[in-house]
């Protein structure tokens, strides 16, 4: 497994019959608390990614643990290591600002590589502004993030909109300009609500910017 090796036999005979186990693979106290590994090697990186149970390592069979680690085993040393995360593999309420990061381990060095994550829903949004399309390149921005973290994007094309993290309900501010009328506030509510299939986590929505 990503978490070590197990074995297992029962032998026996006319006269005599034995069993015997073995479990092989390494451990990293850290911190966080102790995360399991199938193999360690001299220098490994610690990954940290909460809230992204299941995902897979780029590198090797490790996956992010239930509290939110993963160890990525025998790293080079004394050079560039890039680690990252495979997207196809993330929970469907989860999304990376960053997949991968550059670290460089020392000799029997442990690394720590922190991933934050943006818990919440994604959503394709169609937006129009007085009768039109919201201008190319204009930023959107979630107000009153709970998370604490910015939550940005960019408009697209016909005025399409791509947003992770979204809550069931929130308010977006969309920004083009300084000018007085160069900017709006949509109000979105139970996104929840809104069916999505096992292959498609993406909602589309309609929204009115004032």
């Amino acid at each position: 497994t990503s978490k070590g090796s197990f074995s297992g036999g029962y032998n026996y005979s006319s006269s005599s019959s034995s069993v015997n186990a073995g479990v092989n693979g390494g451990m990293v106290i850290h911190s966080g608390g102790v995360t399991l590994a199938r193999t360690l090697g001299n220098s490994v990186v610690l990954v940290e990614a909460p809230d992204a149970d299941g995902t897979l390592l780029n590198q090797g069979n490790a996956k992010i643990d239930m509290f939110g680690y993963a160890v990525a085993p025998n790293v080079n040393e004394y050079a560039k290591n890039t680690i990252g995360l495979n997207v196809n593999t993330l929970p469907d309420d989860v999304t990376l600002p960053k997949t991968s990061q550059n670290v460089y381990p020392t000799k029997g060095a442990v690394v720590k590589a922190k991933f934050p994550t943006r818990v919440g829903m994604q959503a394709l949004i169609s937006l129009t502004y007085q009768g039109g399309t919201i201008p190319f390149g204009a930023i959107a921005k979630l107000v009153d993030d709970e998370a604490g973290e910015e939550n940005t994007s960019i408009v697209g094309d016909n005025g399409q909109l791509y947003m992770s993290g979204l809550p069931d309900s929130g308010t977006l501010l969309i920004q083009w300009g300084n000018g007085h009328n160069a900017s709006c506030g949509a109000h979105y509510t139970h996104l929840k609500d809104i069916a999505v299939t096992e292959d498609n986590p993406i909602r589309k929505i309609n929204l009115t910017c004032q």
